[in-house]
């Protein structure tokens, strides 16, 4: 692929999940039927998931999965979801389903219907949301958590307090308007959008969300038109607006790493901040040349940081890189080795507890016999 111009979306969008060897799979949740995209070996008990955004579905990781390839390390245990109401998956029952709560569990339940225990997520705007509801309330079962472009605390906002929120994210909240208008109009808001395909200036109304909408493969934009739900859309902002964040995320104890396009006009830099200052152990990455769809317009880049993130432990041993001259948060305890490659672990013990021939050892392998809670604080050298 040659200089920077060729690096920036280099792949188009697959909706053939064989493709990437992946099996498609019917699970009954309790919002209903959720349709995934799941890899058709598995190679251990922690899964790979991916939750796209509010406009798209499990297609929109596709050019993630493409980079993998291309760097010769193909993702495994890919549970690639297709949210309740969006792409293959009916939207739920009633509207009382709708909440983040609601979203998250129903991932869990799907990762847990197909066999797995554990979990690294990736989430997309909306997604990641989900994604960080989802590491508070499943705090042992989720390794690490990836954002890409998460719409957080702006959005919540704009989403509760539209008039303020021109003034913040006024592109969430002009498409929040329009969503609300076409809620009820059926497939309209789709029609419109395949019409101003057809004429060719459906790559102008998209320009906002890419830095370089000249260069986005016309598949990107035809599957967002094609995956535009008004109805789940406004439900889901709906959802966010009553959300509590401090009430969840300080509860979140695996690793969290954030990607934010340096162009993205729904995710501001204070976000990051928020984001940093509820959940400990975050880190934030701001990637150039990306808008809102960083997996799509840089996927090479956003492979090689879920990469580094999915190797952290899961536990308090994590630290989280820190600039030069300052003192991490927590200290990682003392003979405790960050594993590089989950993967390699095949076979895994119950995981509360580890038995040895001097007792018991908690699930993040250090040696603190009071460890229940080691995830809410550092290890001190005399806890060993």
């Amino acid at each position: 692929m040659g200089g920077p111009a060729a690096d920036y979306a280099p792949f188009d969008l697959v909706t053939d999940p064989a493709r990437f060897g992946l099996d498609t799979t019917r699970v009954v949740t309790a919002l209903g039927e959720v349709v995934v995209r799941s890899s058709f070996r598995r190679t251990g008990t922690t899964a790979r998931i991916l939750l796209h955004g509010a406009a798209g579905s499990w297609s929109t990781w596709t050019p993630l999965l493409a980079a993998a390839e291309a760097r010769g390390r193909p993702l495994t245990d890919v549970v690639a979801i297709d949210l309740p109401g969006w792409g293959s998956s009916p939207f739920p029952r009633s509207d009382r389903h709708t909440s983040v709560d609601a979203y998250a569990r129903a991932v869990a339940e799907v990762a847990r219907v197909l066999g797995y225990t554990e979990w690294t997520v990736v989430g997309h705007s909306l997604g990641g949301f989900i994604a960080l509801h989802l590491a508070a309330i499943e705090t042992r079962a989720t390794r690490s958590v990836v954002l890409v472009s998460p719409t957080t605390f702006s959005m919540m906002h704009a989403a509760a307090h539209p008039v303020s929120g021109l003034r913040t994210i006024p592109a969430f909240v002009g498409l929040l308007t329009v969503m609300r208008v076409f809620s009820h109009g059926g497939g309209a808001a789709s029609a419109l959008l395949r019409g101003l395909r057809e004429v060719g200036l459906l790559r102008r109304v998209m320009a906002p969300l890419f830095a370089r909408p000249r260069q986005v493969p016309p598949g990107v934009l035809a599957a967002l038109a094609d995956e535009i739900r008004p109805l789940s859309f406004s439900a889901a902002s709906t959802a966010a607006a009553r959300y509590r964040p401090e009430q969840h995320w300080n509860l979140i104890r695996c690793a969290v790493a954030s990607l934010r396009g340096e162009r993205d006009v729904f995710v501001r830099a204070r976000d990051d901040d928020e984001l940093r200052a509820l959940v400990e152990q975050t880190g934030t990455t701001t990637l150039d040349s990306a808008g809102h769809f960083a997996h799509i317009e840089v996927p090479m880049r956003c492979s090689t940081r879920w990469r580094r993130s999915s190797g952290r432990p899961r536990c308090g041993a994590f630290r989280v890189p820190t600039p030069r001259g300052s003192t991490p948060r927590h200290p990682p305890p003392r003979g405790s080795t960050p594993r590089a490659e989950p993967r390699r672990i095949r076979t895994r013990r119950p995981r509360s507890t580890r038995t040895t021939g001097r007792g018991t050892r908690p699930p993040c392998g250090s040696r603190c016999s009071s460890c229940a809670g080691c995830s809410r604080r550092a290890h001190s050298p005399s806890s060993h």
